[in-house]
């Protein structure tokens, strides 16, 4: 690996570094405005458009939907090349040398197309779902991807939401057992994909089936019906969580301390 000079000596990437202190020895070199840099998630990063705002380590993390990559996504290896070369800039020129996260909704395949996930769920196949996650991370993994914000596990109450495609169906124990399988498939090996389980928590209560719209729910319903596929994946081993974009009882779900850090991280 190539390091611009006047960088500092990267001590985090000595081999043989337990990972905990490997993560602390980096923060410790980190500004504030690094720190941030990393909460930074952009879409359609380019080499060229971009290389400045990497340089100074002020973007973390791309999101590429489809239509929106530098370059025919449809040409193979076209991908891989323009992450690639942005990667180079963050790895080889920033001044701490901080690999990008590209993600991605790899959500029912990636460049071989699976049934959507509602149709996965009706086929009731554990094997099945695993099975076209691994093939779906292998792809996504050769064209740069890391992480994919999969699966969906909020449970689908009112068919008029304009999401119950992308869910695993009515079922908290078949979306619990599939987010499980799904979950092994993104992330074996190799070739594997970090994944993300979303959206935590209560998004299908929307109310009316409005997007993005309030929801009321009590502890019981939350707890026996919501919570349980997500509890499956994380006990599943799954990479991250994703935070839902609807209110609990007036409280916006990123501002809802008690299901995000009591119950989410502490349980």
């Amino acid at each position: 690996m190539r390091i611009a000079t006047g960088q500092p000596a990267r001590r985090w990437l000595e081999p043989g570094l337990p990972l905990e202190q490997r993560v602390q020895t980096l923060l410790a070199e980190m500004s504030l405005a690094e720190k941030v840099g990393q909460t930074h998630q952009t879409a359609n990063i380019d080499a060229t458009a971009d290389a400045d705002l990497i340089r100074r380590g002020e973007i973390g993390s791309s999101l590429y939907a489809s239509g929106a990559t530098a370059g025919n996504e449809g040409d193979e290896g076209v991908l891989a090349s323009a992450l690639d070369a942005v990667q180079r800039i963050a790895v080889e020129e920033s001044r701490l040398g901080i690999p990008l996260l590209f993600a991605r909704d790899v959500i029912h395949g990636h460049r071989t197309v699976f049934p959507i996930p509602l149709g996965l769920a009706a086929a009731w196949d554990e094997d099945i779902a695993y099975r076209t996650a691994r093939i779906a991370a292998e792809e996504a993994s050769a064209d740069g991807i890391a992480l994919t914000f999969a699966p969906m596990l909020d449970i689908s109450t009112d068919p008029r939401w304009g999401r119950v495609a992308e869910s695993l169906g009515e079922s908290p124990v078949l979306a619990g057992r599939l987010s499980a399988a799904l979950v092994g498939g993104f992330q074996g090996e190799p070739h594997g994909l970090a994944s993300c389980a979303k959206h935590f928590v209560g998004y299908g209560l929307v109310s009316g089936g409005r997007d993005y719209d309030t929801v009321s729910v009590g502890e019981n319903t939350l707890r026996n019906l919501h919570l349980r596929p997500f509890r499956t994946a994380v006990m599943g081993g799954c990479s991250a969580v994703m935070a839902a974009f609807n209110d609990m009882d007036g409280v916006p779900m990123h501002a809802n301390r008690r299901l995000l850090r009591e119950v989410l991280k502490e349980e």
